[in-house]
């Protein structure tokens, strides 16, 4: 992936971070809330991976091709292909599982546990990896299609919520009448940016003729896709080695893995660079304005209380004051409180983003308060499923500890 555009991803995802946070420890108006929200989608939107979605027939070499991207990581599971749901593979620097059916979500220790029924009844799988390359692409293995005990394919479910798609078709018997069916139902946005791989090559009674299989799937098929590879998938998985190191140059070459990877890095490559550009445009003509009028505004500081001051008083003396006006209106629960917590976070950060002296240890103050929003938000936002994690009223309670043994600061 092109040095520039990952360098311009980064960037701007440092810069929305520090708006976020001056704008959340900003006086709410409409105008803030509104910038807020915005600044938290386009960070969505330039953090969020290239979403691909695996898709074929069964027998197609889906799981090997999960397998060759995923490296050793690959998850083996027990339950017969016809039963797996879709297998949702996501970066987690934890390893995880999780299933979800209707409105459902819960943690399991592995797939294996689940019992076929259950795995029936489940929409979808989603497996967290430590694996680099599931940064930029989270990975939607689907179930073969055409699946009876299913009422609605999966890859057509999701469709509309991936950026491309990896179709496999088997050499053997490769782009069926049922396979093309199946393919001009996606749309086509996503048809355009989509790869055929045409596995099981390696066989030999298809390398005698497999000039011509070519030949007439880039007649037949060509215009569907961005690009057709045919795929050596077990010569591709054990031409690298662990930690998906090429220790094979020639294996990796002939057996098209190299080409299947440079393909979706080029696809993502082109797909960030149009998200990065519009979303410079909206941070500079939106957002930005918005961010610039609080280095202005010196408006009177409104205490959770209701009360209002001047920045004269410590800031050890202000946060207290909202502390215990937090903890009387409220009894410590993790679930009802955590708003009222972000809520002490921003008026705390904007009382001591006013004070003027002992500048080394507001900022670290300031950093602390950052680091707390960003937990409990965080927290928020997983539904308090975070697995292991402290609640936000401990995370709350460290940082009061600390603030009110610090040298006093005005």
């Amino acid at each position: 992936m092109s040095q520039t555009v990952a360098q311009r991803r980064e960037d701007l995802e440092q810069t929305l971070n520090q708006m976020i946070s001056r704008l959340s420890g900003a006086v709410e108006t409409h105008e803030i809330q509104e910038a807020r929200k915005l600044a938290l989608e386009m960070r969505d939107v330039v953090t969020t991976p290239v979403r691909v979605a695996l898709g074929g027939e069964f027998s197609a070499g889906k799981s090997t091709l999960t397998k060759m991207l995923l490296g050793h990581h690959f998850v083996k599971m027990q339950a017969s292909a016809s039963s797996m749901p879709t297998a949702c593979f996501k970066y987690s620097s934890t390893p995880y599982f999780r299933v979800f059916t209707g409105n459902d979500m819960r943690p399991i220790a592995h797939p294996d546990d689940m019992t076929e029924q259950e795995m029936r009844d489940a929409e979808c799988l989603e497996v967290g990896l430590d694996v680099p390359f599931l940064k930029h692409f989270e990975i939607f293995d689907t179930p073969g299609t055409s699946d009876p005990t299913r009422d609605v394919d999966q890859l057509l479910k999701i469709a509309e919520n991936v950026d491309l798609v990896i179709w496999c078709t088997n050499a053997t018997q490769a782009w069926r009448e049922s396979e093309r069916r199946m393919w001009a139902e996606l749309p086509d946005d996503v048809k355009s940016r989509s790869l055929l791989a045409v596995t099981h090559v390696d066989l030999p009674n298809v390398k005698a003729s497999l000039d011509r299989l070519m030949a007439r799937l880039n007649r037949e098929a060509g215009s569907l896709f961005d690009k057709i590879i045919p795929m050596d998938l077990l010569s591709a998985v054990k031409a690298r080695d662990a930690d998906s190191v090429v220790v094979d140059k020639e294996a990796w070459m002939k057996s098209g893995g190299a080409i299947c990877i440079g393909a979706l890095e080029a696809i993502a490559e082109k797909n960030e660079s149009e998200a990065v550009a519009i979303v410079e445009t909206i941070v500079a003509t939106k957002i930005e304005p918005v961010v610039a009028k609080l280095s202005a505004a010196k408006p009177k500081l409104s205490l959770v209380s209701g009360q209002e001051v001047y920045p004269e008083i410590k800031f050890q003396q202000f946060w207290s004051q909202q502390m215990d006006s937090v903890l009387k209106s409220n009894a410590v629960n993790p679930t009802s409180s955590s708003q009222e917590f972000l809520d002490l976070i921003e008026v705390s950060t904007v009382f001591a983003q006013r004070l003027t002296t002992a500048e080394t240890k507001m900022n670290v103050i300031i950093d602390r308060l950052a680091e707390a929003r960003e937990y409990i938000t965080e927290w928020m936002r997983k539904g308090n499923n975070a697995t292991g994690a402290e609640d936000p009223s401990a995370v709350i309670q460290q940082i009061d500890w600390e603030f009110r043994r610090m040298e006093m600061l005005s």
